[in-house]
């Protein structure tokens, strides 16, 4: 996904007016004009943009400048850049919506973001994923995007990197943590799914008849194991839709399954 083309005009707008701007204060490059500065290459850019983030007071000193005559609107989106995300990234894949970017100092902040004038996918192959990038993420129209200049590293990772970066994208989605916003209230709050069915008058049902699962002497073997494992995995269920949130509970119950189950399977390897 990437933003519209208003959006992506506007983005582009603003952002190499910030950057004339403070190449003009820094003296970085050599430039006549915003156009010239428009059409530099993005090595020359990215020594400016480097050195706004070194020195974002700079964007205060813009706003109040207004040296390109904005509106207030298009001011206030320049100073929420000053909420900037700067740093190496691992773009674990790339999804329709946006791309999975993990913040490579902890591994587990994953942020949702959005290409500019191009999608992400066309920019990136999807056989070179995950890759490591250095990238300045920037809130821009209630959005993530990168501010369209990303420095590659050519590193291969292996199995076990690409197993904990899938883990963490994971762990996110499903606790509902991927990062769609900068500012105050980061993560983007989801309303609590409405549960089409409650599913208690049935597994309290499913109690009733377990516990009258009760193996004697002169029944097979498995009988009694595997009555255990249908007891266990009952109750394990009724914790799960009373309520998914004492871990605690659930590992416990979890962990009587477990060990049904290889009782099981210890009754079944020794059958000839």
């Amino acid at each position: 996904m990437k933003l519209t083309e208003q959006e992506a005009e506007l983005f582009y707008k603003l952002s190499w007016s910030l950057h004339f701007y403070v190449n003009q204060k820094l003296d970085i490059v050599a430039v006549n004009c915003l156009e010239d500065y428009a059409n530099l290459d993005a090595e020359d850019k990215v020594k400016v943009r480097d050195a706004l983030y070194e020195h974002s007071h700079l964007i205060d000193d813009y706003v109040a400048e207004n040296p390109h005559n904005f509106s207030s609107e298009q001011l206030s989106q320049v100073l929420e850049w000053k909420q900037f995300l700067k740093g190496d990234f691992l773009i674990e894949r790339i999804l329709k919506n946006y791309a999975v970017f993990i913040a490579a100092e902890t591994d587990e902040t994953v942020y949702a973001v959005l290409g500019i004038q191009t999608e992400l996918s066309e920019i990136i192959p999807k056989q070179a994923l995950p890759t490591r990038v250095q990238a300045v993420l920037l809130p821009f129209a209630g959005k993530i995007i990168y501010d369209g200049l990303l420095s590659h590293y050519n590193i291969y990772f292996g199995s076990g990197i690409k197993g904990s970066l899938k883990n963490s994208y994971l762990k996110a989605k499903q606790n509902q943590r991927i990062v769609e916003s900068l500012g105050q209230q980061k993560v983007v709050d989801r309303e609590k799914p409405v549960l089409e069915k409650s599913w208690k008058i049935e597994f309290d049902g499913l109690e009733k008849i377990a516990r009258k699962l009760r193996s004697g002497k002169d029944q097979p073997p498995l009988y009694s194991p595997v009555f255990s494992v249908i007891k266990a995995a009952i109750a394990l269920g009724g914790l799960v839709i009373a309520g998914p949130n004492n871990k605690t509970a659930l590992w416990k119950a979890y962990a009587v399954l477990v060990r049904a189950l290889n009782k099981f399977h210890t009754i079944l390897d020794r059958m000839d």
